[in-house]
């Protein structure tokens, strides 16, 4: 019987130790999706992960910027052109507005349009200015 018994335990004992490296050896082992790194960019891969997102002092993404500018602006009544630049992560916008605009307009047109803008581009520090022709 105590035969027996001390037999078990050895039986039961490897039996344990070799769950536990099964079971261990299946988990750690990764794919090479898992072992793939960001690239050395600097932001640590987030320019390499996100390449049209704006980062710091970058121009990965001005002209898409600039359409999406003018394409918001169309809409508004009294603008003739707009003139846009970029310094980093400032826009500056100029808007030309339309001869018949007093002064009263042009400030209300003002505040719109950089409060329209400022939405639109949450990443930039729009800097907004309306003349007149």
């Amino acid at each position: 019987m105590q035969h027996l018994s001390r037999w078990l335990r050895k039986s039961m004992l490897i039996a344990v130790v070799l769950f536990a490296a099964i079971h261990f050896a299946g988990c750690s082992s990764e794919s090479k999706q898992e072992m793939k790194s960001y690239g050395h960019d600097g932001y640590m891969g987030f320019s390499n992960s996100n390449p049209n997102t704006v980062n710091r002092y970058s121009s990965l993404s001005y002209q898409k910027d600039v359409e999406l500018i003018r394409q918001v602006l169309m809409p508004m009544q009294g603008i003739s052109r707009t003139d846009i630049r970029f310094n980093g992560n400032n826009v500056h916008v100029t808007v030309v507005a339309k001869k018949s605009m007093n002064r009263k307009q042009m400030k209300r047109l003002e505040a719109k349009a950089k409060s329209i803008v400022q939405e639109n581009m949450p990443l930039y520090d729009v800097h907004l200015t309306v003349a007149r022709k």
